[in-house]
């Protein structure tokens, strides 16, 4: 008797929400970043995963997710429709308010340069329907699911959890397994329990990706454009530039831009609070199946003595030459018609080189009027093709000197 009354107390002290809330983080899948495994165009220097469920329209959601703050350059969750894979809301690392006695080390990452260290991490944030209140055990934080119009069909919703670069060694509990995943719990706004959603699992039509496939140039130039991004599992945060690639027997291509500033270039330049131009950037090769074979980030990459990335890109018996050259390798992948992406996220508004400032392009433009470098300068990529024989002697006549 006397147990039950204490574990009674304990229920009414601890709180509504922590007794009786609802677990369903086993709905977590995770989603392959390796080369050739996944579609949808992954970056692997990222490591996703997704929750897949229904919105009715006649319900109130309300999911409570939980979790630490990783170890990495950067973490975000976005909610899509799975349907046509178009982003709805996003919660970025810099927006999210800590829990009590927490920091947020993303919210002023050059205040707190010791990040790793400096006490706990946790945060918790709601994710729930649009005109829904925000309930108090949210802490301020909030991502807005996609809901039916008619209250009376219903949707197939997913959230993406994306971690940049993380740090494997320091962080690996985080960054891999499903241990170390945000938790999250079915409520109602009071934060009583509430039924797990249905798990819904839709095809995506990642066919309509080929609408932004950027079109092919003449001379075996390779001229970066700005596509639409509003599909496919786009991140809301991150820009994009795409060129077509066209590699005969015997060839390769180079590629020379100047390099944007990232909290890597400020480790490497021994500057203790680096003025980034990004907070990362990578660059990657996929096919029209959506699957990449790889990617070079500004984590791994060599930049020359004038501040730019020269970059070559063939097939892997090159790779050996390329490196002991002082150049990047990007090995052509085994698609027949190769693409390449270059990605910038949180570009700084007065950046120069910001994507932002080109026009976005659709594939049944012709013409090369509209290339990046028309509106960044030497921020954009500028490519050439040329044959083996003159790569590493005159590097298609595009890379500069090496130091």
């Amino acid at each position: 008797m006397h147990n039950f009354r204490f574990a009674v107390f304990l229920v009414v002290t601890l709180g509504y929400e922590n007794a009786f809330a609802t677990d369903c983080s086993s709905g977590w899948e995770s989603y392959s970043s390796e080369p050739y495994q996944e579609l949808a165009m992954p970056d692997t220097n990222v490591k996703y995963w997704r929750y897949r469920f229904e919105v009715d329209g006649k319900k109130s959601l309300y999911l409570k997710v939980s979790g630490e703050f990783p170890t990495a350059r950067y973490m975000n969750f976005t909610s899509y429709d799975q349907r046509t894979q178009n982003g709805h809301a996003t919660l970025s690392d810099f927006m999210i308010n800590p829990d009590d006695g927490s920091i947020n080390p993303y919210a002023n990452p050059y205040a707190n340069p010791d990040r790793e260290t400096q006490g706990e991490k946790k945060y918790r944030f709601a994710l729930l329907q649009k005109g829904k209140p925000v309930p108090p055990w949210a802490n301020g934080n909030t991502l807005q699911a996609p809901t039916p119009r008619d209250p009376e069909d219903t949707k197939a919703v997913e959230i993406w959890y994306r971690i940049y670069l993380p740090d494997l060694a320091q962080d690996a509990t985080n960054a891999i397994t499903p241990v170390g995943l945000p938790t999250i719990e079915a409520v109602d706004e009071a934060g009583a329990d509430m039924p797990c959603p249905v798990p819904v699992k839709i095809t995506p039509r990642l066919w309509v990706a080929f609408r932004n496939i950027p079109p092919a140039d003449h001379d075996g130039r390779i001229i970066f454009r700005a596509p639409s991004s509003e599909s496919v599992y786009a991140n809301p945060d991150t820009k994009y530039l795409a060129a077509a690639l066209s590699l005969s027997h015997g060839q390769a291509a180079a590629i020379r831009f100047r390099a944007p500033r990232t909290p890597a270039s400020g480790r490497k330049r021994h500057e203790l609070f680096p003025r980034s131009d990004v907070r990362y950037w990578s660059m990657c090769i996929v096919g029209l199946d959506t699957r990449t074979s790889g990617c070079i980030s500004d984590a791994n990459v060599k930049i020359d003595g004038d501040g730019f990335v020269n970059i070559v890109i063939g097939p892997e018996s090159l790779r050996q030459d390329v490196e002991l050259n002082g150049m990047n390798f990007l090995e052509k992948g085994r698609f027949s018609r190769p693409l390449i992406i270059y990605r910038n996220l949180l570009p700084r508004k007065d950046f120069p080189g910001n994507f932002n400032l080109i026009p976005t392009t659709s594939n049944n433009e012709t013409t090369l009027q509209g290339g990046a470098e028309t509106y960044i300068g030497e921020y954009a990529p500028l490519g050439q093709t040329c044959d083996l024989s003159d790569l590493l002697k005159a590097h298609c006549g595009i890379l500069g000197e090496i130091q």
